[in-house]
């Protein structure tokens, strides 16, 4: 059984022996077949896979990993540790408290919760899953389409989303810095050591601000949104030197 299946793009399995008395399983990232899935420079992708040897049974013994038990200290314990020493106090009533309260709520529920923000910019599959896309650009957006360009690095939705839920004891939170902290794993980070210095295994900033991200995917710039005569992020062509590095960024 795989977890999150669809959204995670763990795709196929195949059993084969290796030699007469030797099966061997094996799980595939990307099947084989007439699509084309290519790893942008410095990308990788993981995955869980969970197997299961009793015989005879159905795989219900499995069920748990489509929503696994997560240990959490209650808020109070947390506020009286003073781990956090800005953790609010929600049973108060005061206004600051309403409005963190309710501002807890349309994060987490409704048509502006994360997830609803997930769904409008379909920010699903392998590459693009448990990122967050800059829907406050919209407002400046001279399209009329969704304009998708993604958060990558620049803020810290990760601790955010952890201090987020210790201050609510509300697991949804999770439901956010999970699935992003894998995403930054394999995606937003650059798995190098080939690249300059200053490069490697860097952390990639917002893409293009108020366009679409293209080509880029997460790495900050595409070559479509380059406006002709204008340079843009870098460009391969001012030297030798710097063209090893502009062909990791422009896509």
């Amino acid at each position: 059984m795989v977890r999150a299946f669809q959204l995670l793009h763990l795709s196929g399995f195949t059993v084969y022996r290796r030699a007469e008395t030797t099966p061997a399983l094996v799980a595939e990232m990307f099947a084989a077949g007439e699509q084309t899935f290519e790893l942008q420079g410095g990308e990788q992708k993981t995955g869980n896979l969970w197997i299961s040897v009793l015989q005879g049974r159905s795989l219900d013994h499995l069920n748990w990993v489509y929503e696994p038990l997560r240990a959490m200290q209650p808020t109070r314990w947390l506020q009286q540790c003073n781990v956090f020493s800005w953790l609010p106090d929600l049973s108060s009533t005061d206004s600051a408290g309403d409005r963190y309260t309710a501002w807890q709520e349309e994060a987490t529920t409704g048509v502006v919760s994360f997830e609803a923000r997930r769904d409008r910019a379909d920010e699903y599959g392998w590459r693009n899953f448990g990122d967050v896309h800059a829907d406050h650009e919209q407002a400046h957006f001279e399209g009329h389409h969704t304009l998708v360009s993604h958060y990558n690095n620049q803020f810290d939705l990760i601790l955010g989303g952890i201090l987020n839920m210790a201050a609510t004891g509300d697991s949804k939170w999770a439901e956010l810095y999970d699935p992003l902290a894998r995403h930054v794993c394999d995606i937003d980070i650059y798995h190098t050591d080939e690249d300059r210095a200053c490069f490697n295994g860097g952390l990639f900033w917002h893409t293009d601000h108020y366009v679409d991200a293209q080509t880029s995917t997460h790495r900050t710039y595409s070559a479509r949104n380059q406006k002709p005569g204008q340079s843009y992020g870098a460009d391969p062509r001012v030297s030798t030197t710097t063209r090893r590095a502009c062909c990791t960024i422009i896509f």
